[in-house]
């Protein structure tokens, strides 16, 4: 290479830089498949690695005591059967599916055609919510503090472990009152709502503290997560999937609180932007000062990230001083484009190479 760096860049130096008050970018992460990849395990149904946890874990004879060998032998092989360049993050994740405080709260996890659900069949009563409380022997938080403990010695540094999807606070909300009763709630018992959250808040806070403890006390190495990014200080990919469902008015009311707090509760916030409909409270985002960066995710049926509409946004974001994460629906032949398009401070890309051959000729772009 023309740069004389190695491939795979010294990830932890450079995300302890962009997460500091230069944002120096861009970072460039690319992943590609090794020349020797890992056969699928048996009890996977698919190739899609995300799921290969609950795959495993919901497979017959997987009880509170069953030897977690296999898993993790799983995950070696597929850590060590691909390839990492420039900015990338060799990481493990412990994915359980998008808002699994819910299932610890209520024990309700169902996992199908490669998708786990949280939302309950009927609405839980009020006075039910505010009555729930993490307990340490909930079977789905037992796992799952047990994997991370696990994971983490594992990992040994070799790799990182990423923290589980915990979900958003009014996302976990809608799964205890269902999504359409929840519409409904903010209506006529917005108060009801605003109460329901921030007991909620403090539930999630209080298993992400344990959580992390947890990975950080087993020799994790630093705070990693389902973004793919890399910190040592405590970082979260935060969100709300409810929030594209509501007006800014209802936005600001129900979501933003709470979303500061969190923000202002971890060392580097990151908020998972997600499509069409999130679009217009951008300016809502932008107005926590504690909010550090933001994905952008195009959403289904929408144009690709490369679409010049979606330019001015990522502008935006990168000349308010945020980070900008554009790690969904990017190819590489997008790199040139954002580089040429876009301030560089604060810029993150990420997306997938051919072989080691064609991630070498796309780090030189930088």
């Amino acid at each position: 290479m023309a740069s004389g760096r190695p491939l795979l860049f010294d990830y932890r130096e450079r995300f302890t830089r962009w997460w500091g008050p230069g944002r120096p970018g861009p970072l460039l992460q690319l992943e590609y498949p090794g020349p020797a990849q890992p056969p699928k395990p048996a009890w996977a149904a698919s190739y899609d690695t995300w799921w290969w946890l609950l795959q495993w874990l919901t497979g017959p004879g997987r009880d509170e005591g069953a030897d977690l060998e296999p898993f993790l032998a799983t995950w070696d092989a597929h850590v060590e059967g691909h390839g990492y360049a420039g900015d990338a993050v060799p990481q493990v994740w412990l994915n359980l599916g998008p808002g699994v405080l819910a299932a610890y709260l209520t024990g309700y996890l169902k996992f199908e055609t490669n998708t786990s659900w949280f939302e309950l069949p009927s609405p839980m009563a009020w006075d039910d919510i505010m009555k729930l409380r993490l307990e340490p022997e909930a079977p789905w938080y037992a796992k799952t503090k047990r994997l991370a403990a696990a994971m983490a010695k594992r990992s040994r540094g070799r790799y990182a472990v990423g923290m589980t999807d915990l979900g958003g606070i009014m996302d976990v909300t809608a799964s205890l009152r269902t999504g359409m009763q929840l519409l409904e709630d903010c209506v006529t018992d917005p108060g009801l709502v605003d109460a329901a959250n921030r007991h909620l808040l403090g539930i999630w806070h209080q298993c992400f503290d344990e959580l992390d403890g947890i990975l950080q006390a087993n020799g994790a190495d630093g705070r990693a997560g389902w973004m793919g990014l890399w910190a040592k200080e405590t970082w979260y990919p935060f969100q709300c999937d409810f929030c594209a469902m509501l007006s800014p008015a209802m936005t600001e009311r129900f979501v933003i609180p709470d979303l500061a707090e969190q923000c202002r509760r971890v060392e580097h916030g990151v908020y998972h932007w997600d499509g069409p409909g999130e679009i217009p409270h951008l300016d809502l985002l932008l107005s926590i000062p504690e909010l550090k960066a933001i994905q952008w995710v195009p959403g289904a049926s929408a144009p690709p990230a490369n679409h010049p509409g979606w330019m001015p946004y990522y502008r935006r974001i990168l000349e308010s001083g945020r980070r900008l994460l554009l790690n969904n629906a990017v190819t590489p032949e997008d790199i040139p484009v954002f580089l040429k398009e876009l301030p560089h401070e604060g810029l993150l890309i990420s997306t997938w190479a051919r072989d080691e051959s064609h991630a070498a000729e796309l780090l030189k772009l930088l």
